[in-house]
């Protein structure tokens, strides 16, 4: 959400949290903010200004928990960013 406030300047935001049939859960976060280049988060050096150290951060302790994580945006047309966890059992 920090994110969304800080970059996207987007005018509606959608959370979802879904219990999948695994036991996992799924959280979506979705808004019609201004987008970027989803291939740009993971070629950023530590010198670019638009870094996203969030995303890769958030990406990196999802998957350290067993889950995954992804994103769909374009620019000027909104992000969804999403993680599935497994559930506490280990399922995935």
């Amino acid at each position: 959400m920090n994110n969304v406030r800080q970059h996207a300047a987007a005018t509606e935001v959608r959370i979802k949290l879904e219990r999948r049939s695994d036991g996992g859960l799924r959280l979506s976060v979705r808004d019609d903010g201004r987008g970027f280049e989803p291939a740009a988060v993971w070629q950023a050096s530590d010198n670019d200004p638009l870094r996203h150290f969030g995303l890769r951060s958030m990406r990196e302790r999802i998957e350290g928990c067993g889950g995954s994580f992804g994103m769909e945006a374009a620019p000027g047309h909104g992000t969804t960013i999403w993680a599935v966890l497994p559930s506490a059992g280990g399922a995935s």
